[in-house]
């Protein structure tokens, strides 16, 4: 809170007393406005790491979609060549069992990549938040 402005025992100059309080609010608001460009730096730098958490993990579901649909078009070869009923049977079955157990693995590769990236921006922001 800025000091009134009036004269002190030792000083009859009210100048004196109001230019102090000056310098304090002066001194106070390069505080305020330093602390206001630290959140936004920090709000910033949560916004990239966030866009480049979602880059990530669009990248890795990309990857598996080309995974999974390449392996219809082998499964599709596969079929168009088979002799009897019975053999594209056996193709599907295997092909089931191989793409379970597929979908099953990228499933799991994606639940920890997103857990991770959430886990990184909440670290990230109670750090900034924490101080």
């Amino acid at each position: 809170m800025a000091q009134p402005i009036e004269a002190g025992p030792d000083d009859g100059r009210p100048h004196v007393t109001a230019g102090r309080s000056v310098a304090e609010m002066r001194a106070a608001y390069e505080r305020s406005f330093s602390l206001c460009q630290d959140v936004l730096l920090h709000w910033e730098g949560l916004t990239v790491q966030w866009a480049l958490g979602l880059r990530e993990i669009g990248s890795h579901i990309g990857r598996n979609a080309d995974v999974n649909i390449r392996a219809l078009f082998d499964l599709a070869e596969q079929q168009a060549q088979a002799r009897s009923a019975s053999e594209i049977a056996a193709l599907q079955g295997r092909f089931l069992q191989e793409q379970s157990e597929r979908m099953a693995a990228q499933f799991e590769e994606l639940e920890s990549l997103v857990s991770s990236q959430v886990r990184t921006l909440q670290d990230e922001f109670r750090q900034g938040f924490g101080r």
